[in-house]
């Protein structure tokens, strides 16, 4: 498409194929604009998250999205150690939990049936903002849109060559917890946050299909003992042993976003990228 007198390859390209990303790209076809999807790792991929979406996020979601649930959750525990200090919030499907490659997915194929292109295992080695368009570059060809939208997750390696990075970043782990049905139904319908359980940060149980979800963060600088603090909180949570855990890994939560604006040179930023 002419854009003055340069022509484009897209009028959206979208680095990054999580939420953030594929709601954009969504938002975008819909439109009636052409898009681009560039994610470094093959599709579905997975994505370490414990796949909570709270209601609101739920109504934000085409109404016609065909996505996999794995639990619905009718209550919200906040929980402390002294219980006069927790607190519980019930209602119909207040957290809808989701298996990340599974969700992030279905929203990318949502986005193909409206004409977005996807252009998986292929990574964006550098970003040339122009005046009236954008470069992205791999390692073997280079693509121009009018827009360009950074959905690269928490490390935003690209988005930091062009923002100052003062987003606050936390340490976490996580794992799957794979139960039985009877283990599972200690869990059931609950998604739980624990305060206080460790030194500086929180610690959350998500229950899915057959298994559960359960992480720290810890807000400390420090670091360090994370892996020592994870197994104390499943020791703590009820989950000692008699159980097989997979998927272990460490990752980051931004808590803190960037300075704005999120929108400069025909670049906007979202999801963990903007923090």
């Amino acid at each position: 498409m002419p854009t003055g007198d340069y022509i484009v390859d897209f009028d959206v390209i979208i680095i990054g194929s999580g939420p953030s990303g594929g709601m954009a790209a969504i938002a975008s076809a819909k439109a009636g604009l052409s898009v681009a999807i560039f994610e470094k790792e093959p599709l579905p991929r997975r994505k370490v998250c414990a796949g909570g979406l709270v209601k609101r996020a739920v109504q934000l979601l085409p109404k016609d999205l065909d996505f996999p649930i794995e639990s619905q959750c009718d209550s919200l525990a906040l929980q402390l150690h002294n219980p006069d200090t927790s607190f519980h919030a019930d209602s119909d499907n207040i957290v809808t939990m989701v298996n990340r490659p599974d969700f992030d997915y279905s929203l990318i194929k949502y986005a193909m049936k409206d004409g977005a292109k996807v252009f998986d295992q292929t990574e964006i080695k550098q970003i040339k903002p122009h005046s009236n368009h954008v470069e992205v570059a791999t390692s073997s060809q280079t693509y121009s849109a009018s827009y360009l939208i950074l959905a690269e997750g928490a490390n935003a390696r690209l988005a930091n060559t062009l923002w100052q990075d003062d987003r606050i970043l936390i340490p976490a782990i996580e794992s799957e917890i794979m139960l039985t049905p009877e283990q599972l139904a200690e869990f059931k319908g609950v998604a739980r946050f624990d305060f206080d359980v460790i030194p500086s940060g929180y610690g959350w149980v998500f229950p899915k299909h057959d298994h559960v979800s359960v992480g720290i963060a810890n807000f400390s600088k420090k670091g360090g003992q994370l892996q020592k603090l994870f197994d104390t909180y499943k020791e703590m949570v009820g989950l000692a042993e008699g159980y097989t855990e997979r998927n272990r890994k460490g990752f980051i939560i931004p808590i803190k976003p960037r300075k704005p604006p999120y929108m400069k040179q025909r670049i906007m930023l979202v999801g963990d990228a903007a923090g």
